[in-house]
């Protein structure tokens, strides 16, 4: 069905008809406009125009088909599969009698048994429940994504889809694995089953046992690499350096074999290095010499330090001293709120929420957090759920499924090592922009087209935008800078570019900024690429 879904919907285009209000009409329009974006692959362009049918016309036949086609645009868009899911949960919830309803159950699927490999248990039971489906399709779908993840309850749904054309072939090598689970993996490696395949059940298999031995209790924790890692930085006393600080804030943010990399470091000018490089294709305006990502968190590090150390005499507690800030006893240079705000910076809304308890609210994020003072939540009761997120990913969230909204937040906030910074570039951006680069023995040529109707021409009709092009090599030094300041008088077509740079043999990082002279739009594009010798 997914190999068929984008045709059945550039046909959709031509047979739909204006035999209605006009609203309708108006809505039509729209929805042509933004089918023609996610032709192109232009998703967050068309989920702006997908959610002008929502909020304008809200009662149009359109309604159901905007609902289905963002959650199908977010589905394209890294690290969008969470909001993705959701999206489609509003088709089915709300529109269950639409033709879309079925679709949106098989893309939640595929999405699910992404999310469940990645660690997120709780999307299980709705592949359970899918198996049960009235629906062929939804059934096999399911049965297939349960069987990779090593559920055997999906045999008897996959024996009858052995002879499907189009998947048949899965479902025998899924069978065929499930068969064999308690052999060797040479066994089953004879057995004839597809290498691709296999990597998918033995990833889904390392994963759920990776999450049963971190679920195993406080003492498999404690003696984690991780533990261990926040243990050797902890300080008696509160003379902590700068380097000591960086260390102890970039846990927070870096999984644990990526922050062991630089924790492993053996002297300063290496780490400082690493953190130059690691930084550098994190900012936001790569072809300025600000670095506002890494400023922020330089920024965020002083503050938590400045604002969530302070003391507090816990002598009447004596147990987990390395939790706990207090003078004398090993600790961390901040808090738990410290910790928080490393991460997601200044929350929307801080108030307190009982003895040595604060709420923080991240409405943009949609979650808010119980922290407490004075401690770190390195055993995990020092930051918790509190009712928004509880209201957001409680039972109408995973409703008709596992009702725990805890592990979602665990997952994705609490215990997610990352730092989230959304950069103001004071410009609405430019969406239609192709670009690709072509390497060669002696360099690169980069080639672009950007549509017209992206830029604002001038009253003479004359398009005028800055292009500024920075070529880093793999240690991220700058070894090519150019602007051009280009002006387009034939405003009709869209604008195509060449540009060759000579360059040596290696290992290379591009950056290119697009900024509309007339207005203010930018587009900002980043890659990395190869010259062979």
């Amino acid at each position: 069905m997914f190999r068929i879904l984008l045709g059945v919907f550039i046909i959709s285009i031509l047979f739909e008809t204006n035999g209605y209000s006009k609203d309708d009409e108006t809505a039509e329009e729209k929805y042509i406009e933004a089918k023609s974006c996610c032709i192109k692959q232009q998703w967050n362009k068309a989920i702006r125009k997908l959610e002008e049918i929502i909020d304008i016309y809200p009662q149009s036949r359109y309604e159901d088909d905007a609902h289905f086609w963002i959650g199908y645009c977010l589905e394209k868009i890294p690290d969008k599969q969470l909001d993705a899911f959701i999206q489609f949960d509003k088709v089915v919830n709300k529109f269950p009698n639409s033709p879309w309803a079925d679709d949106a159950i098989i893309h939640q699927i595929t999405i699910a048994e992404e999310l469940f490999v990645t660690g997120m248990k709780q999307y299980k039971p709705f592949l359970k429940e899918s198996l049960n489906s009235q629906n062929t399709d939804i059934r096999n779908r399911a049965a297939l994504a349960l069987g990779r993840l090593n559920d055997k309850s999906a045999i008897p749904v996959l024996k009858n889809l052995t002879n499907d054309e189009d998947l048949g072939i899965i479902a025998k090598d899924v069978i065929a694995y499930l068969r064999n689970i308690d052999t060797t993996q040479e066994e089953i490696e004879k057995s004839g089953i597809s290498k691709k395949t296999l990597n998918l059940l033995y990833k889904a298999d390392k994963i759920e046992q990776a999450k049963e031995d971190e679920d195993s209790g406080l003492f498999s924790w404690l003696n984690t690499h991780r533990y261990e890692q926040y243990k050797s930085m902890l300080r008696k006393d509160n003379d902590w350096s700068k380097e000591e600080i960086t260390d102890f804030a970039l846990w927070h943010i870096l999984d644990t074999d990526k922050f062991q990399e630089y924790f492993g470091l053996s002297n300063e000018y290496d780490k400082k290095e690493w953190l130059r490089k690691s930084w550098k294709w994190s900012d936001p305006t790569p072809t300025t010499k600000e670095n506002e990502a890494k400023e922020e968190f330089e920024r965020r590090v002083l503050y938590a330090q400045s604002h969530f150390s302070s003391f507090w005499n816990y002598s009447h507690m004596k147990y987990l001293p390395d939790q706990h800030l207090r003078y004398g006893w090993d600790h961390a240079p901040w808090d738990a709120r410290g910790e928080l705000y490393i991460k997601y910076g200044e929350p929307d809304a801080r108030s307190v929420a009982g003895w040595h308890t604060e709420e923080w609210t991240y409405y943009k994020y949609g979650v808010d957090f119980l922290v407490k003072q004075f401690m770190t939540n390195i055993y995990g009761n020092a930051i918790s759920g509190g009712d928004l997120s509880r209201q957001r990913y409680g039972d109408g969230f995973f409703s008709r499924r596992d009702n725990s909204w805890i592990p979602y937040l665990e997952t994705n906030f609490i215990y997610n090592n990352e730092i989230k910074f959304e950069h103001y570039y004071d410009a609405e951006p430019i969406e239609d922009l192709e670009m690709g680069f072509i390497s060669n023995n002696s360099g690169i040529t980069i080639v672009y087209s950007v549509a017209v109707d992206e830029f604002t021409a001038n009253k003479n009709s004359i398009v005028n935008y800055i292009e500024d092009i920075i070529v880093f090599n793999s240690d991220f030094r700058e070894v090519y800078r150019k602007s051009f300041d280009r002006k387009i008088t034939d405003v009709e077509n869209d604008i195509n570019q060449k540009i060759e740079i000579e360059l040596p043999f290696g290992d290379y990082n591009l950056a290119v900024k697009i900024k509309d002279s007339n207005s203010k739009k930018l587009g900002i594009y980043k890659s990395s690429f190869s010259i062979e010798k």
